[in-house]
């Protein structure tokens, strides 16, 4: 039986009746009475539950509700402790906004929610210590909000969510420590904004994550340690922003990235001494920004990228000393030149003894092979040219090695798929040559990536070489 009630925003209609029945249009409850007179399984249309005058504090009138094809608000709740009454609930085809509900502490009524249409925002529960009651959603139709729950400890909840139709925004839980409970996410394609969570140390739980959308922003995360979690990430399609995390010391994570579309920029990590981890990044669209990072002595780390679309700025970085090999990428020619940046290039304000004080003192300082007192190579300690380039028909490879060592040899096109894959070797220290045939390949740019040493303290230098076919 389907009984046709229309329900206005402006003007609350309830829809109560003796039998099962579907309500169609918005409903716009703020009192404990209104709620109490629910009678609807189905609403076609909008739920908003609370106001600032609420007193809401039992939804066990909604036990029969099992569909909304709209949107279920429910904010501004003072009295509201639990979620009770909306254990049948199944099929959500707008947002789902759950804020400013200062006594809720539990979220466990929604587990037969499988799926969120739109937008799934959690924001200002002072109160809700997890989000266990979440786990049967798998998909999220827009963005994921974690906002302001100052006593969140977890987003377990959330662990068995796989599809994310928009960006994910982490910000300001006070007492979350990691991401955990995102383990089935692989792509988002909005972008990731993990801002100013004062107890988060890790980003585990974004660990299967390949490819952002979007921009990538870690900012004003005071107690977060690395980048671990993000050891699966390989492009960027925004910007990569990694800035003002106090206790931040490595970028640990981001080994395996390829590509950032827009601006990269490292600044204000009080902690941070060495770019290392980034070893695999090839190319920036935007501007490459490192500056104001207090205990910053080198650019090691950078030297795979030969290219960066708009400007180069290093600046402000008072330990900063030599920069010459992590920007030799971008350097070539005899006398030296940089050749891999788009626009303007400056170096400024670093280590006033160094040889970082300037773009001109850089060039006239160039990069030399070195290694550890320990035996172990620094990535400057192995030098990788590719030519020709362009290449038609076959690829040469010259490189030098200052030690013993293994030596892994793939090449990728760009969207990360490995094209060619040269057997693995243990080569003496000296310099070698290796040619593979690229005649197979179709025409366009491609990743040279060579990786030296054992694993975890291996180097990787990446060199991109277009194809010509």
């Amino acid at each position: 039986m389907r009984i046709r009630i229309t329900c206005v925003a402006a003007v609350l209609l309830l829809c109560a009746q003796t039998h099962a029945q579907v309500c169609e249009g918005d409903l716009m409850l703020s009192t404990q009475a209104e709620v109490d007179a629910f009678g609807c399984t189905e609403v076609v249309g909008d739920i908003l539950l609370g106001s600032t005058e609420s007193d809401i504090s039992d939804l066990s009138a909604f036990s029969g509700l099992t569909r909304i094809s709209g949107e279920l608000v429910i904010a501004n709740n003072d009295l509201l402790q639990s979620l009770a009454g909306l254990e049948n609930l199944a099929f959500l085809g707008g947002n789902l906004d759950i804020a400013s509900n200062d006594a809720l502490t539990s979220m466990a009524a929604l587990q037969g929610l499988d799926a969120v249409g739109g937008w799934l925002l959690l924001e200002n529960n002072d109160i809700l210590p997890s989000l266990h009651g979440l786990e049967a959603i798998t998909s999220v139709g827009s963005s994921v909000g974690i906002f302001d729950n100052d006593v969140l400890l977890s987003l377990d909840g959330l662990s068995g969510l796989v599809d994310i139709g928009g960006g994910l925004v982490v910000e300001r839980n006070l007492t979350l420590t990691s991401l955990e409970g995102l383990e089935q996410v692989t792509v988002i394609p909005l972008g990731i904004e993990i801002d100013a969570n004062a107890a988060l140390t890790s980003l585990d739980g974004l660990d299967q994550v390949t490819s952002s959308g979007g921009s990538v922003r870690i900012t004003s995360n005071n107690a977060l340690e690395s980048l671990a979690g993000l050891g699966s990430l390989l492009t960027i399609d925004g910007d990569l922003r990694i800035a003002d995390n106090r206790v931040l010391e490595t970028l640990e994570g981001l080994v395996d990235l390829q590509s950032i579309e827009g601006d990269l920029v490292i600044s204000n990590n009080d902690a941070l001494e060495t770019l290392p981890e980034i070893g695999g990044l090839v190319s920036i669209g935007g501007t490459l920004g490192i500056f104001s990072n207090d205990v910053l002595v080198s650019l090691d780390g950078l030297e795979g990228i030969t290219s960066v679309g708009e400007e180069l700025y290093v600046g402000f970085n008072s330990a900063l000393a030599s920069c010459s090999c992590g920007l030799s990428g971008l350097v070539s020619g005899d006398p030296p030149t940089f050749v891999g940046v788009g626009s303007e290039i400056t170096v400024e304000f670093n280590n006033p003894i160094g040889t970082c004080t300037s773009p001109e003192v850089v060039l006239a300082n160039p990069c030399e092979p070195v290694s550890n007192e320990d035996g172990s190579m620094t990535p400057q300690a192995f030098r990788l040219e590719v030519f020709p380039n362009p290449a038609a028909g076959a690829v040469t490879l010259h490189y030098a090695l200052s030690e013993a060592a293994p030596v892994r040899v793939a090449v990728y096109d760009l969207l990360g798929r490995a094209v060619v894959v040269l057997p693995d070797a243990v080569q003496s220290p000296d310099t070698h040559e290796v040619t593979f045939a690229s005649d197979g390949l179709a025409s366009g740019v491609y990743i040279v990536r060579m990786e030296v040493g054992d694993s975890p303290s291996s180097q990787v230098l990446t060199r991109r070489v277009t194809v010509l076919n």
